[in-house]
């Protein structure tokens, strides 16, 4: 296997034109609709089950999971098959007023009725769908009121939120020195030897800003 240089948007050109062999895209969407309507797309699915096979992904994809997706493009109608997710998130500063945030997630909720059908993936913007686990980033103190309001947040996923601020914090604090002293060609590298060695653990999924 050979790992190719190549941006998100850029996988489908490429793939057409014979520079890569396989891609990671959404399963649904306009570009890989339209892809599968003049070649053959067939999705990997994560099926083995050996879980040895999968003993670094906290490390390597600390924002993923696997899950069951039907109906993607190039699947014949009730295929399915067991493929990586991740979670988009809405997100916002940790000084964004508590209450408009905490009101902004309320609305989302109460209105989802109106809007849970525009997409073929805005069923996963329910209350009963959407992540309440805090994944790489916390939450912010709005949503934690709201999922408190709603009998959902526990003492467990408030340890997690606390760390995932923590982690922030201490990654605030390390950065300038890292910037300091790397250079622009080594920034990158340094910075995840950094995060490797300075941080005690690393959080269990999701993304680069707060939720």
């Amino acid at each position: 296997m050979q790992k190719v240089p190549v941006s998100y948007g850029e996988q489908i050109a490429a793939l057409e034109a014979g520079q890569i062999d396989a891609l990671y895209q959404n399963v649904v969407g306009s570009n890989i609709d339209e892809l599968a309507s003049t070649h053959d797309v067939k999705w990997l699915g994560f099926d083995d089950p050996d879980p040895a096979r999968y003993e670094t992904w906290e490390e390597l994809m600390p924002m993923v999971s696997v899950g069951e997706v039907t109906d993607g493009a190039g699947m014949e109608k009730g295929e399915s098959a067991r493929v990586l997710e991740y979670t988009i998130p809405l997100t916002t500063l940790a000084s964004r007023d508590a209450d408009e945030v905490y009101h902004l997630v309320k609305s989302m909720v109460e209105h989802y009725e109106r809007y849970g059908t525009t997409t073929p993936d805005t069923h996963r913007f329910s209350f009963d769908a959407v992540l309440k686990e805090p994944l790489v980033v916390p939450f912010h103190e709005g949503t934690v009121r709201y999922f408190e309001e709603r009998g959902v947040w526990t003492e467990e996923l408030e340890r997690k939120n606390q760390e995932l601020v923590e982690r922030g914090e201490r990654m605030r604090e390390g950065w300038p020195g890292v910037v300091e002293s790397s250079s622009e060609e080594t920034l990158a590298q340094d910075w995840a030897e950094w995060k490797k060695t300075e941080l005690d653990t690393e959080p269990t999924e999701g993304t680069d800003d707060e939720n």
